[in-house]
């Protein structure tokens, strides 16, 4: 073969490399082509025949190689019936001519044309399957024709509500310093059910009559006595006008209550009184010049002798005679006897010092008798006349003042009686009894001693012991066996009698340095009788005893109060609140009462305990959800033991009157727009109002807005109650004029009316485990689901592919519908389908058929595949291909210039 081998050789070479240029071309020329896929060249080596070592390279054939199978670029289209598929596959199409025939492209410009058929750019019409109501129903494809009409209405029949409530509502009426605000109160509305009412009793009355009492110190009953008085302190008590003086002894020492203040000696009638002068001798002459005065008078005797002198002063009117001892030195003048006063003691005056005085007989001249002044209070008056034991003199008289009136006059004649001729007086302001004795018949001794008992408190041990000794010797004066003395939570207590109507005063006395009212005892609170009995001054203690009890349950809360009277109560048992009776029985309430309200819980709040009225009222005002129950020993006295029921009331409407208040004590549960069987929107409000706050068993009820036009008579509906336990819905308690339930998933509103237009019935699915209550700060509903299947009668506005390869039409209504499931087809041998115009494919017997895919898998709306081509590569393939064909051209060339060389040679 030799040149002419080379020369075919070289022009298969250039027949393949034009083959090569053909595809670039066309690869290049389509490389905006919406799917297109590039054709590669492959060349094949043509060997001719011949033994091994006479081989030749031979000649050279050109064969295209498709890519169907490698993917070109996604990218996104703002028309949204472009598509792609992402992988492997193609879109079943048929011409848009109608001629009929399936292929197969990756060309997804899909667009509607004036028939609504989906036209790919190249004129073929998208296949799929039929759907309805998102069911494929088509099992043959037919080419995809949107259908632009108006999408009929439809009536919503079904309404997903899923919430969490809050624990806490925070209600336009809820104060956080007011429990139980949050909630509704459905006995406040005027279309409420039933009969609310609050747990509330009328007990006991208060006694019919109380006695005075006084209330003194706070002590330590077990302290020293000393410490609150001291000896001899006096205490006047002071009963229904009788004063019983009583003092308290604290040394064990006793304390008469007679005492005499001054008492001086008597002297018989008819001794003289008689003065001594001292007039030495030696004096006498002097004196005698000199002259003296004696008794007021002055003296000048005659001479300088004895004589002299005694005749001088014996002149004097009231002197009977005057006897001088010369020796002595003494002049002694003897008076007349009658009624005057015994000589100066002091010195005679005058005299230059020549006389002085001597000695002065003591005692009065006739007609002056002895006084005795004696110690007697008048607050002791009665003590002294129950112990009869007054005596004066020694010895002794005694004076029987038991035998008269316990009173000053009573005194005076017990005085009078048992000292006759004697004048007697009493001041009873100063406690002064004076006796003025009668001119005696001979010299008496003053009065040295005297008797008079009175009662003394033993105060020498402890407060307690002290009063206790007070209160038995006050029983035996009074004669009241039930007067009581003691401490009353502490603070030292008088009482009187239960039954007692007499009146109780109290003053004091002290003896020593304590100041103040002796054991603080200086005001009473009168007796009271009738319609003057209060709670203000009835003693507790008159209505309970020393570690009586009471509790009140309430709301799952209890609460147990003991009652102290005396202020030693012990044994209490773990939660008992100890409760001061020792004061009135309003104190005593009040107590009750400030913890209950503190500690009962939100219900027991505003609750009351009193006897304002006279009798024990108990009132749990505000809390009509909360069942009362009060047991006890106090109980029972009060007489309020027993079960005692809330009742709310029930509240299944809302007149209009009403809205507002109860939008403030409700909280918005959303709205949503549902739609009759015409298409009409129906705005649909609910609002949730809690009704039951009671700890892991709270309960809400569920409103919707049944009619909201100006002069409508109810505003608001409920559906149901709903029970909640710890947070997790329990139970639905339909109304059952609206509706019913299933369980706690569904409820049903029978027939729904908004506004006067009865629009069927509605389910509200809540789904499983879709209702709960758990706290919330904001204190508002949740909505976590809320969703209906109406709508209204909508127009077609477009048509778009999801990512799952279904054609969906959108309406006005913002409704979508799946009208048809795009089909996708694969082949075992994508790269052996037959190319045709507008890159669509058929299958041939290399391809294998079809394989339809009816899932839209891989299949990507608003986008579409670019062309697989790669410019620079196929630039550098065009360059490549030059190259190659231009060096074939050289070996024509060559091989020609051979053969021109041969035939030369020829020649």
């Amino acid at each position: 073969m030799g040149i002419f081998g080379a020369l075919q050789s070289a022009v298969s070479g250039l027949k393949a490399q034009s083959h090569a240029m053909e595809n670039i071309s066309g690869n290049i020329a389509n490389s905006q082509t919406i799917g297109y896929k590039r054709i590669d060249t492959s060349f094949l080596d043509l060997i001719p025949d011949a033994p091994v070592k006479s081989q030749v390279a031979g000649a050279v054939s050109a064969y295209s190689v498709a890519t169907n199978t490698l993917r070109g670029d996604i990218q996104n289209a703002e028309t949204e019936t472009y598509m792609a598929l992402n992988g492997s596959g193609f879109f079943v199409v048929e011409p848009g001519d109608g001629s009929g025939g399936t292929y197969y492209t990756r060309r997804g410009d899909f667009d509607s044309d004036r028939n609504g058929y989906l036209v790919n750019g190249a004129g073929y019409r998208l296949t799929g399957l039929a759907m309805n109501n998102g069911v494929v129903t088509g099992s043959v494809a037919q080419p995809i024709q949107i259908d632009n009409s108006f999408l009929p209405a439809k009536r919503t029949t079904s309404v997903n509500y899923q919430l969490n409530l809050p624990l806490l509502p925070k209600t336009a009426s809820y104060q956080a310093t007011a429990p139980g605000s949050e909630l509704l109160k459905p006995w406040n509305f005027g279309s409420v059910l039933g009969t609310p009412n609050y747990p509330k009793a009328s007990g006991a009355g208060l006694p019919a009559s109380t006695p005075a009492y006084a209330i003194g110190s706070l002590v330590n009953g077990t302290a020293l006595a000393s410490s609150l008085v001291q000896d001899n302190d006096r205490l006047n008590v002071t009963i229904n006008g009788t004063t019983y003086g009583i003092r308290f002894n604290t040394d064990n020492a006793s304390t008469p209550s007679v005492t005499i203040a001054s008492s001086n000696t008597g002297y018989p009638a008819n001794t003289a009184a008689t003065t001594v002068l001292n007039v030495p001798s030696a004096n006498l002459a002097a004196l005698a010049a000199a002259g003296f005065t004696f008794g007021g008078q002055a003296i000048s005797p005659a001479g300088a002798t004895a004589a002299d002198l005694e005749a001088a002063v014996a002149a004097h009117p009231d002197v009977a005679s005057a006897t001088y001892d010369a020796a002595a030195g003494t002049l002694t003048v003897t008076y007349n006897a009658g009624d005057r006063a015994a000589a100066p003691t002091t010195a005679v005056a005058g005299g230059n010092g020549l006389i002085t005085f001597g000695s002065s007989t003591p005692g009065t001249v006739a007609g002056i008798g002895k006084t005795t002044v004696l110690n007697i209070s008048p607050q002791e008056l009665e003590v002294l006349h129950q112990k009869n034991d007054i005596s004066v003199g020694n010895p002794p008289v005694a004076v029987d003042f038991g035998a008269q009136s316990a009173d000053a006059a009573g005194l005076l004649a017990a005085f009078q009686a048992s000292f006759p001729g004697a004048t007697v007086g009493y001041n009873a302001a100063t406690g002064q009894m004076t006796i003025a004795h009668p001119v005696p018949a001979a010299i008496e001794a003053a009065d040295a001693a005297t008797t008079g008992s009175g009662e003394e408190i033993v105060a020498n041990g402890t407060i307690n012991t002290m009063l206790a000794d007070m209160q038995q010797k006050l029983r035996d004066l009074s004669g009241d066996s039930e007067l009581t003395v003691g401490l009353k939570n502490g603070q030292i207590a008088v009482s009187l009698a239960p039954n007692s109507t007499s009146a109780l005063a109290f003053s004091s006395a002290r003896a020593g340095t304590m100041s103040g009212a002796v054991l603080g005892l200086d005001s009473v609170t009168d007796a009271a009788t009738g319609s003057n009995v209060t709670a203000a001054v009835a003693p507790a203690s008159m209505m309970v005893e020393q570690g009586d009890s009471i509790s009140f349950t309430i709301g799952g809360i209890t609460r147990t109060y003991r009652m102290d009277i005396t202020g030693s109560l012990t044994g209490m048992a773990p939660g008992e609140v100890k409760i001061n009776a020792g004061g009135t029985v309003a104190d005593m309430l009040a107590a009750i009462q400030a913890d209950l309200r503190a500690n009962g819980g939100a219900t027991a709040s505003l609750m009351t305990l009193n006897a304002n009225g006279g009798t024990i009222e108990m009132n749990f005002n505000g809390n009509y959800t909360a069942d009362v129950r009060v047991t006890g020993t106090a109980a029972n006295k009060f007489n309020i033991n027993g079960n005692y029921d809330a009742e709310p009331g029930t509240l299944n409407t809302v007149l209009a009157s009403d809205s507002d208040r109860f939008v403030s004590e409700s909280i918005s549960g959303g709205g949503i727009t549902v739609y009759s069987q015409t298409g009409e929107p129906i705005n649909l409000q609910m609002r949730w109002a809690k009704l039951s706050n009671e700890t892991g068993k709270e309960s809400w009820g569920l409103f919707y807005a049944s009619d909201s036009r100006a002069g409508a008579t109810t505003a608001w509906t409920k559906l149901a109650d709903y029970a909640y336990e710890g947070g997790i819905l329990a139970g639905i308690t339909p109304n059952p004029a609206v509706a019913s339930s299933s369980g706690t998933e569904k409820l049903t509103i029978n027939n729904l009316s908004v506004n006067g237009t009865m629009y069927g019935s509605i389910d509200i699915d809540h789904g499983m485990k879709g209702m709960t209550q758990f706290a919330d700060n904001s204190g508002a509903a949740t909505t976590t689901t809320l969703k209906q299947n109406g709508y209204g009668a909508g127009e077609f506005i477009s048509v778009g592919i999801s990512d799952g390869g279904r054609v969906v039409a959108s309406y006005s209504n913002g409704e979508t519908r799946e009208v048809a499931q795009i089909i996708t087809a694969s082949f075992s041998n994508a790269n052996a389908l037959k190319r045709g115009d507008g890159g669509a494919y058929t299958a041939t017997s290399e391809s294998g058929e079809a394989i339809i895919g009816q899932s839209g898998e891989g299949i990507v709306g608003s986008s579409t595949e670019a062309s697989n081509t790669d410019i620079s590569e196929e630039f550098t393939k065009l360059i490549v291909t030059q190259q190659a064909y231009s060096a074939n051209t050289r070996i024509v060339s060559a091989a020609d210039d051979m053969l021109k060389e041969a035939l030369n040679m020829i020649r």
